[in-house]
């Protein structure tokens, strides 16, 4: 039932939460941990930073860009949104992890022909692109550039592929 699920997933630890949004069954279970993932956003603990970073990663590599996924895009670009909206969630995590995020971003957002035919299309490279930026925003300059240039020097192709 749908009160027994809200219940669970109030319960649950925000990492335990991004770690099952592979595992949501229906867009409407992914909808709900997508939601309470992004209304407890704020109240992430620092260990809990980098887990939850991973599973946004895996999560938009799954969902975003492959046609039978489109009804998660939307709840999953809000949860990248309130991810990269919070310095508390960007600042404990090492290089890897904020260039894994990144690379995603750009990637998804040079290779846009995915959006053109769903419904929202726009809308939801706009939410990528807005991320993006408050990723590099909320992260000091310095590491900002370095992932830049890291990126555009060493993952060039990956990004434009």
């Amino acid at each position: 039932s749908p009160s027994a699920l809200e219940a669970s997933l109030a319960q649950a630890a925000i990492a335990d939460l991004a770690r099952q949004l592979p595992q949501c069954g229906s867009n409407d279970d992914f909808a709900a941990t997508c939601g309470t993932l992004r209304r407890r956003m704020k109240q992430v603990k620092e260990g809990e930073t980098a887990a939850v970073a991973e599973a946004v990663v895996h999560a938009m590599r799954m969902y975003f860009g492959h046609d039978r996924c489109t009804d998660r895009c939307k709840p999953l670009a809000g949860v990248l949104d309130e991810y990269c909206a919070s310095k508390e969630c960007l600042r404990p995590l090492s290089m890897e992890l904020l260039r894994g995020v990144l690379r995603e971003q750009l990637r998804n957002l040079h290779d846009s022909a995915w959006t053109k035919h769903m419904e929202g299309g726009p809308e939801l490279l706009r939410a990528i692109n807005l991320s993006c930026v408050m990723l590099l925003n909320n992260v000091s300059r310095a590491v900002a550039a370095t992932l830049l240039l890291e990126l555009g020097t060493d993952e060039s192709e990956t990004i434009a592929s």
